[in-house]
């Protein structure tokens, strides 16, 4: 018997949330007699701090785990002595360290005391494991620092890393070398049911209307498309455009920022059930997704598994996940992406074009993801 201790203490409303309850729900839902499965579940223990490895250490402990998965890349710096298997969902911070926080905005989320934690546990990183060092000096912020410091001793450690992508695995490679093992594994988008009704899920929007999906950070460009709404002809046509995520829950900082920027042409929708998602996801005209960089894209894929047509930047990821089922903006320009935006409103979309869309995201499956992460249990686990 293998008995595997999951960290699954992040589980908020971002896409490592979701990778969290969906992959747990499928373990469960896997019968597998020689894998015990443990999840160490929410606790209250603040993030970035001594504390949340040392919970993780106790929990393994206690459970007598033979492997310790962590869904995140963060790992304690006590010797656990059991294999240490780590799911790394992109490096997009390592590659675009612009996109770490701020000391200043750190702080403001975490609060001055999280900052200093924050120091003070990157400091015992590099002094406890050297290669961590690469990359840290000079000016950055505290979060860049230990992102980095983190990432190199988490894959140093790790009997096995688990990416969403080829295109994460070599990015990684390419930042930290050689790992132990990586296990390229796509995540699943089969969490959303199909919704056959065609009424707006939206109030007040009868019509047709356009559909961003996910959090505001700063590398999902919505800078871009706000200005790209406003240079095309959605709102002449009577198209709004929907922002669904709880950073555009009524009177948050981001919702008020849309709502300068699009007036009543924005509809801004916080968090909501996954029905209701599937239901925004069927009668959206288009999904937009304008991210900079992402490792997997849970929210592109969702929208094509339901037969939405999807516009994204021309990643190397979403060629890979996405292939030739989505419109590409190769040049990111303002322009270029509203003219797509007035093709695709003024071009009905087809129903075999649905149905292929619906059948090439059909591939990526809770299951299957689930049987390869069994499958890294059992080969490090013995």
């Amino acid at each position: 018997m293998i008995r595997v201790l999951i960290d699954g203490r992040v589980a908020g409303s971002d896409g490592v949330g979701r990778y969290t309850r969906q992959l747990t729900e499928a373990l469960y839902r896997t019968s597998s007699p020689d894998v015990r499965i443990t999840v160490l579940k929410p606790t209250g223990t603040p993030r970035y701090t001594r504390a949340e490895g040392t919970e993780l250490a106790v929990a393994a402990q206690e459970c007598e785990a033979n492997v310790v998965h962590l869904l995140d890349y963060r790992i304690p710096l006590e010797s656990l002595d059991v294999p240490m298997v780590i799911t790394i969902h992109d490096v997009f911070r390592a590659t675009r360290p612009w996109l770490c926080y701020s000391d200043n905005e750190f702080a403001e989320r975490f609060g001055v005391a999280g900052l200093r934690n924050l120091k003070d546990l990157t400091t015992a990183i590099t002094t406890s494991h050297r290669g961590s060092e690469a990359d840290l000096t000079g000016s950055g912020s505290a979060h860049r620092k230990f992102y980095r410091a983190m990432l190199d001793f988490a894959c140093s450690q790790a009997q096995d890393v688990i990416v969403p992508t080829r295109t994460v695995g070599e990015q990684l490679r390419s930042l930290v070398g050689p790992t132990t093992g990586l296990t390229v594994s796509p995540y699943g988008v089969d969490h959303l049911e199909s919704h056959d009704d065609d009424r707006s899920p939206v109030a007040g929007v009868t019509g047709r209307y356009l559909l961003y999906v996910g959090q505001a950070r700063s590398h999902k460009g919505l800078p871009k498309l706000c200005a790209a709404y406003l240079a095309s002809g959605a709102h002449d046509l009577g198209v709004p455009c929907v922002f669904v995520g709880c950073d555009f829950a009524d009177a948050t900082y981001h919702a008020k920022w849309i709502r300068s920027q699009l007036g009543d042409a924005a509809v801004l929708r916080g968090k909501i059930d996954d029905a209701t998602l599937a239901a925004l996801y069927c009668n959206a005209s288009a999904l937009v997704h304008l991210a900079e960089d992402e490792g997997f894209g849970f929210t592109p894929l969702e929208a094509l598994t339901l037969g939405t047509r999807v516009v994204v930047h021309d990643l190397d990821v979403f060629r890979e996940t996405l292939a030739d089922h989505a419109f590409y903006c190769k040049t990111g320009s303002t322009q270029e992406i509203a003219t797509l935006l007035n093709r695709l409103l003024r071009t009905p979309d087809d129903s075999s074009q649905k149905e292929m869309r619906a059948r090439w995201a059909g591939r990526y499956t809770w299951k299957d993801h689930a049987k390869d992460i069994l499958c890294v249990y059992r080969r490090v686990g013995q």
